[in-house]
């Protein structure tokens, strides 16, 4: 059987923090399947080629939201037209968004010795099937974000040593100054024209933020994309252009699964938006990993991929 094929991040902070930990799983999976650890895009490169060759079964991905999104990316275009193998996330960084809106739960090692185990007893997996969103035909995940998503990112990973309590704080704090202030850098509107696939235009030209994303959480258990899921192939995006007291006002209600405010919302289920700025470049975040600014780019459906829940 052609077997399990781990990567691990060894930057994430959980990996740094025990690298051991890390290297264990190599160990736990013996010679059941090949293990590596990748220290730039080129060693992903080459790791995904060696997994496409060898037609692996399972590709257990060890690291966080960012680790997924890159090698997702990095798979994607080295295995073109051939389908990628089901996907597992083993939650072994800091922000594990995605795995927990997929219900993935466990350590690293757990969920790991799971896939094993039900692997080699051709025992069945419980899966799910998930769109990947596609950014200019080249960067491939979950959850997209500029404005206010980007702001927050740039900030938290200013912190030595991130986590989520230090987004958690980071956030309060945010909230705290936006009380006060009408000019809070995390606050700063954008002038954007959002066109979905069908050439219509978004009403409103100042958005705080536009957030795209094929599952319903975006970290810290806020949840304003709760039609990711309604239409099969599509996404959800949706557009604030409200104030930001009006903005603060509305996170009780996202943290509580009952949306963001008509009144300052825009949104669509699409299989594809375009943005464009209207004035300054605008810099995004692809689940949590950042992407230099530019005037344009569009969003569409990326591929549907089987994950491995338990």
């Amino acid at each position: 059987m052609p077997g399990i094929g781990i990567i691990s991040n060894p930057r994430s902070k959980k990996n740094k923090q025990n690298p051991e930990a890390m290297r264990r799983l190599g160990y736990i999976l013996g010679n059941n399947g090949e293990a590596y650890e990748t220290r730039s895009i080129d060693d992903i490169y080459k790791v995904a080629e060696a997994f496409k060759r060898n037609s692996i079964d399972i590709l257990c991905i060890n690291g966080g939201d960012g680790t997924n999104h890159v090698t997702l990316s990095v798979f994607i275009q080295v295995y073109k037209d051939t389908p990628l193998p089901k996907i597992a996330i083993l939650r072994g960084g800091t922000m594990n968004t995605v795995a927990g809106d997929l219900k993935i739960k466990g350590e690293p090692k757990e969920i790991l010795i799971n896939i094993i185990q039900k692997y080699y007893a051709k025992e069945s997996f419980r899966m799910t099937k998930r769109n990947l969103l596609e950014i200019n035909d080249k960067h491939y995940g979950f959850i997209f974000g500029n404005g206010i998503v980007y702001n927050f990112l740039r900030m938290y990973y200013q912190n030595v040593n991130p986590s989520p309590l230090i987004a958690a704080k980071t956030l309060g704090l945010s909230v705290l100054k936006g009380f006060f202030s009408k000019h809070d850098p995390l606050f700063e509107k954008m002038v954007l024209e959002v066109e979905d696939g069908k050439g219509n235009i978004w009403k409103n030209k100042k958005y705080l933020t536009v957030v795209a994303s094929t599952v319903d959480q975006i970290g810290l258990g806020f949840t304003p994309t709760l039609r990711s899921q309604e239409h099969p192939d599509m996404f959800h995006a949706i557009g604030l252009h409200g104030n930001p007291l009006e903005v603060i006002s509305s996170l009780p209600r996202i943290w509580l699964n009952k949306g963001v405010r008509p009144s300052i919302r825009e949104e669509k289920i699409s299989d594809k938006i375009i943005i464009r700025s209207l004035k300054e470049p605008f810099g995004y975040t692809i689940d949590g990993d950042m992407h230099s600014p530019t005037k344009e780019l569009i969003i569409k459906t990326g591929p549907k991929l089987d994950f491995v829940i338990e």
